[in-house]
């Protein structure tokens, strides 16, 4: 399936989920407004200005959910594959779309980052991997404390990854140690 065919069967069904809810929730807003006996008038004005911007605010949470779940599957089959150069973009924004919801701190967060910085340092991408690695320490040190075991590893790792993208000899020895894990 093509890029543009997939994306226009994300946006249709996640806009039809989204505006679904939306169209749920207006209408108990509009059994609640008749049940307090709102005037005509301010039912119309509300129903068109609240109901109008929350459909729309629905529709686009619905495509984001369907394309988080899309994401998701990709990445699997191209994960089986071994496809990690196809891979690697695919999880990047997953992990951008974790660090907006539900957060730049969210252990979910800092697990996918790990999983990107692993399949970065697969390709032999020290640098970037690097840098991602120091967002991790960022991350568990804020949540964790400076002293705790998983920040101190994900220092040792950023560290480590660092020296890789400096020196041959250390990107081949970090190279041959990702080839063994799996």
């Amino acid at each position: 399936m093509g890029e543009r065919a997939r994306r226009t069967i994300e946006n249709t069904v996640g806009g039809l989920l989204g505006l679904g809810l939306g169209v749920g929730v207006m209408g108990l807003g509009m059994k609640a407004l008749e049940a307090v006996g709102a005037d005509p008038i301010t039912f119309a004005v509300v129903l068109a200005t609240v109901a109008g911007g929350f459909a729309y605010g629905c529709v686009q949470v619905g495509i984001a959910a369907v394309q988080v779940v899309s994401l998701s599957v990709r990445a699997r089959r191209h994960l089986r594959a071994g496809r990690l150069e196809a891979l690697a973009p695919l999880v990047r924004e997953m992990v951008e779309y974790d660090e907006l919801f539900p957060g730049f701190d969210h252990p979910r967060t800092v697990t996918r980052r790990r999983a990107l910085i692993f399949v970065l340092a697969r390709l032999g991408r020290f640098e970037e991997a690097g840098i991602i690695a120091e967002r991790n320490v960022g991350s568990l040190s804020r949540r964790l404390g400076a002293t705790h075991p998983d920040t101190a590893e994900a220092r040792d790792v950023a560290r480590l990854l660092r020296e890789a993208a400096l020196a041959p000899s250390v990107a081949e020895v970090v190279r041959e140690a990702m080839r063994t894990r799996t």
